[in-house]
């Protein structure tokens, strides 16, 4: 211990020390980017998932923001599987590899896709409403 330093505060200094370095240890890399599409330009609300090779296991998660941007932080983000969807667009599936690990933001564009209805019925019913003059 040093000299002049109470062993309450010198514990208080190493437990901080340690702390520091299992947090700085324990953090990945960030993957980042923006999720657009042709027509519309960005997609705030889409969703960003990475999942293990196998597909089954879910490692990370995010919904695009404004100007359509997005991070994940992951440990191994090497061969891992990002899943992107947005309602009324085909979901898109990357493989993140070496190259694309190498930028510093993913774009990723989604393409729409329709539905064609053959039919629409509307019904309703009809309300009674009374009206009394109290």
């Amino acid at each position: 211990m040093p000299i002049g330093m109470p062993a309450l505060g010198f514990n208080r200094l190493l437990f901080l020390f340690f702390g520091l370095l299992a947090f700085h240890v324990g953090k990945g890399q960030q993957i980042k980017g923006v999720v657009k599409s042709k027509t519309d330009g960005f997609l705030a609300g889409a969703s960003v998932i990475l999942y293990e090779a196998d597909s089954t296991s879910m490692v990370g998660f995010d919904v695009t923001r404004d100007g359509g941007r997005w991070a994940i932080e992951v440990k191994k983000p090497k061969g891992k599987v990002l899943q992107v969807s947005f309602l009324g667009y085909e979901p898109t599936t990357v493989v993140l590899d070496e190259f694309l690990l190498q930028e510093d933001s993913l774009i990723i564009e989604l393409k729409g896709y329709a539905v064609p209805l053959r039919e629409v019925t509307v019904e309703a019913k009809r309300l009674s409403i009374v009206v009394s003059g109290e």
